[in-house]
């Protein structure tokens, strides 16, 4: 389910028409969103100390946190679960005219299928996110 606090962010953010468009990149000298992704517990307790950031989501396997700064929602596996260490940093905005979410990625765990599970399950959310905003305002002629 979407927050009210994210629906509004990407609302603000959205264009005339959305995408799913989902660009998924690793790390680029060791940063993910600017930041340095090489620690997943230091860069969890990072993003946590951030001014306005908010949980999000958080289920057994992982945390979720909404950075309204900077518009970001970021993801991190919890050590013992799945894809652990995994960290995803999901970013609004506009792309050829039409909202998207730019998403990076970095996962380190030793089974590379985790890895693919978590890069899978993150884009589906990112995709439903999208679709819900479509829903809430369809385009004209729809």
């Amino acid at each position: 389910m979407m927050s009210a606090a994210l629906l509004a962010m990407a609302l603000a953010m959205q264009g005339s028409a959305r995408t799913a468009d989902d660009l998924r990149t690793g790390l680029e000298d060791g940063r993910l969103c600017g930041l340095d992704a090489r620690d997943n517990p230091r860069l969890l307790a990072e993003v946590r100390a951030m001014p306005r950031v908010e949980p999000f989501g958080e289920q057994g396997d992982y945390v979720q946190l909404m950075d309204r700064n900077n518009g970001l929602i970021w993801t991190f596996t919890l050590p013992g679960k799945l894809a652990y260490p995994a960290i995803s940093c999901s970013e609004f905005g506009p792309r050829n005219g039409k909202l998207a979410l730019r998403q990076s990625m970095t996962c380190a765990a030793p089974d590379p299928e985790e890895c693919t599970l978590f890069f899978e399950l993150n884009r589906q959310r990112n995709d439903d996110v999208l679709r819900i905003l479509a829903e809430d305002d369809p385009q004209p002629g729809t």
